[in-house]
């Protein structure tokens, strides 16, 4: 970090108001270019160096998921503290980060981050805080001065935690995380650019002892300890992926339709540490200042090497190296200081800073947060938002026989990238796509003076809303969906039970690029084509439920839909679809808690008419009837369990999943015999919806979707990341 930024730094601890102004100098940096040199001659060893560039990635991801955990630690010591916080209070903060990192080892490495961050944190029992982080952040690493190349990355963080009292001197503070960088690498080898992207995700717990040794009105100090274990997982590594043969000697080639590539790797961090405030008053300006010192060191197997697969070592890409280890950066007895400050600017609004050195042999790193931090809970009497959210309680839509809420939610898509090649071009649909945006309405009506009850749904989606599409991405994608139901609810002694009848319209468009057909010679590469979805569905579904009694409900669902397919692959066939629902929901510890556990099936019987289209060597086409080739009946079974916990003031925050049972998704052919192909597709997610008032209530989500695909002795994954962000209004 420059002296003048560090200067900058102080200034604004001082001052204790405002934020940290300076830019990146290297927000803008040149793009390592193609020199097309061929003077070097091909060297193994040098070339493996070389690829030490992905091993750094990995090193990056560990190093966000340490600021992560320290985040959540860090917010949750050093709050502005009352003796008694209200039950319910709600602390907002908003931080922008400036890292800056320098890592040694294989190469000198600059790798900095720049992001804005959200920490959103609960009064839920007297003893009792829980705490949400979320947020994005973008940045780069240049590897010995851009010489050898360089990695552009946006990357996004979601993460909880909990700080628990146990008494005035000892506290447990508790932590689930996770962070995802989608990387664009550039490295430079024999004078030659060559480039990649693929996505990088962490996910891990970890937990602190903290041992409290001064508490007083004005002073505070903390010793504290403990431990995060993070697993990373780094994405399929295919450079130049717009070739396919030639010019690929030096370069890594993992076809991922093929073969599984992925590594994973293991970060086991103890950490120690100690923290000591001061609160006080200056020009009637509550203050609060402090400084804490930290040790951390790395024990994972992430600091035993990196593995890199498949390293074309023949000019014809024939010869390949299997597979090596590099050793990047250890990040062994990591050493820090940090010194923070706050001023109160009113009553309910602070502004902070910090300031946060790590060193060790071999890294470095400067780190400055700053932002501010709000009482929510107060927000209603601030004299400029006050008026708003009382004009939007006093007029809001008002009937004696309708009740609604309208909720309105941008969701995105971020896939692996798997590619797939068209005359050795990129193709798009499914692999090697762009960030998909969808923008979705839901609106749901309860006749308050009849059994009816109505809910619609729609959506639009694409790969180039905001950003556009990658430059390697040919093919547009898009999709829809209108959906409208009615529900008649009735009740009985021991629950309650209904129908819904419904209609869905949902239509696709998206570039695909088949298997291989007849022809399967090495290399013979077939056209992509455009593929077209469009249904109608006629949705028909009876439900039940039945108090068990002791907090338990036994609930039921068979949907049966006829979905009728009027454009694409299937125009004109008629298929048969159910999904089953069977579930257990325990609410014994309400008014806080409510757990459900559910068996979920989907099956989907096909048209007689079903007939894949194939590539036969000069032009698809479908297939002739084979009973051995042709499915039958699609299915799908997963367990699928979700914890909601309600705050109170119609706030709650939801953690559900989904897993495979048994072979997870898989096909019956018409001979009988079941399909080699399986899916196994998981799901986590999060939702947490905060009550802004009365009636309005903004909902922050996120899901993580990792799928293994088996055929026969081969198996890929695949991973997507959806986050969503929307609210909800309530009349």
């Amino acid at each position: 970090m420059g002296k003048e930024k560090k200067v900058l730094l102080f200034a604004l601890l001082i001052a204790l108001c405002g934020t940290n102004t300076y830019a990146n100098e290297n927000a803008q940096k040149p793009k390592v270019k193609n020199s097309q040199s061929k003077a070097q001659s091909f060297d193994e060893n040098t070339a493996k160096v070389s690829t030490g560039i992905h091993g750094y990635t990995v090193d990056f991801a560990a190093i966000n998921s340490r600021t992560l955990s320290n985040t959540m630690l860090n917010r949750a010591l050093t709050r502005d503290y009352m003796k008694a916080r209200p039950v319910n209070s709600w602390t907002q903060d908003i931080i922008y980060l400036d890292n800056n990192h320098e890592l040694g080892g294989l190469m000198n490495v600059d790798y900095d981050e720049n992001g804005i961050l959200g920490v959103s944190e609960r009064q839920i029992l007297p003893n009792g805080r829980i705490g949400l982080v979320y947020g994005g952040t973008n940045g780069k690493a240049k590897f010995n001065d851009g010489e050898s190349g360089d990695v552009n990355f946006d990357g996004a963080y979601a993460g909880g935690y909990y700080h628990h009292d146990f008494n005035d001197t000892w506290a447990l503070n508790s932590r689930a995380l996770f962070a995802y960088t989608h990387n664009r690498v550039d490295r430079m080898y024999n004078g030659e650019l060559i480039e990649s992207n693929y996505p990088i995700y962490s996910f891990g717990l970890g937990t602190s002892l903290i041992y409290t040794l001064v508490d007083s009105n004005y002073n505070k100090a903390y010793f504290y300890g403990g431990i995060d274990i993070n697993k990373l997982h780094q994405g399929n590594i295919n450079e130049n992926e717009d070739k396919v043969k030639g010019q690929a000697q030096g370069s890594i080639k993992n076809v991922a339709t093929t073969y599984p590539f992925e590594k994973t790797y293991w970060s086991i961090a103890p950490s120690a540490g100690f923290l000591a405030e001061n609160t006080g008053y200056i020009l009637d300006k509550k203050y609060r200042i402090g400084a804490s010192i930290g040790w951390e060191t790395e024990l994972g197997n992430i600091k035993d090497g990196k593995r890199i697969s498949n390293l074309v070592i023949s000019q014809k890409g024939g010869e390949v190296a299997k597979e090596y280890k590099i050793d990047t950066e250890d990040r062994e007895n990591v050493f820090s200081y940090s010194v923070f400050g706050a001023i109160d600017i009113t009553e309910n609004l602070a502004v902070n800073a910090k300031y946060t050195s790590m060193f060790s042999d071999g890294y470095d790193a400067d780190m400055i947060g700053a932002g501010f931090e709000y009482k929510i809970d107060t927000m209603a009497r601030n004299q400029i938002i006050g008026p708003v959210i009382y004009g939007m309680e006093n007029h809001r839509p008002s009937s004696d026989r309708w009740k609604g809420t309208l909720t309105v939610l941008m969701e995105t898509e971020d896939d692996t990238d798997i590619p797939d090649y068209t005359s050795n071009f990129l193709t798009g649909g499914d692999n090697a796509t762009s960030t998909k945006y969808r923008p979705k309405f839901m609106l749901s009506l309860n006749d308050t003076k009849s059994k009816w009850q109505y809910y619609f749904e729609g959506y639009y989606m694409n790969n180039s809303m905001f950003q556009g599409r990658k430059g390697n991405e040919l093919q547009d994608q898009y999709g829809t969906r209108i959906h409208g139901e009615a529900k008649w609810v009735d009740s009985y002694s021991k629950g309650r039970y209904g129908f819904t009848i419904g209609y869905r319209n949902e239509t696709s468009e998206k570039g695909v690029n088949l298997a291989y057909g007849v022809d399967k010679r090495p290399n013979k590469w077939h056209p992509s084509r455009i593929q077209e979805r469009g249904i109608h569905q006629l949705r028909l579904a009876p439900n039940a439920t039945y108090n068990l009694g002791h907090g338990f409900m036994l609930t039921g669902r068979v949907n049966g839909i006829f979905q009728y397919n009027y454009k694409g692959d299937k125009e004109g066939q008629l298929d048969f679809l159910t999904e089953t629902d069977i579930g257990i929901q325990y609410t014994g510890f309400m008014p806080k808690w409510k757990i459900i556990a559910t068996y979920h099936r989907d099956d989907t019987w096909y048209d007689e008419d079903l007939r894949p289209i194939q590539w036969n060597g000069t032009q698809f086409e479908e297939i002739e009837y084979n009973p051995a080739k042709i499915s039958k009946r699609w299915h799908l079974a997963q367990f699928r369990p979700s914890i909601t916990y309600y705050f109170g003031n119609n706030s709650s925050f939801k953690f559900d999943a989904r897993i495979p049972l048994g072979n997870g998704a898989w096909t019956n052919y018409r001979d009988g015999k079941k399909s080699a192909k399986e899916d196994y597709e998981v799901r986590y997610g999060f939702t947490y919806s905060q009550q802004v008032s009365s009636g309005l209530t903004v909902n922050l989500g996120a899901t993580f979707i990792p799928t293994k695909y088996k055929n026969g002795s081969i198996t890929q994954r695949k991973h997507s990341f959806r986050p969503n962000i929307g609210f909800s209004y309530s009349f």
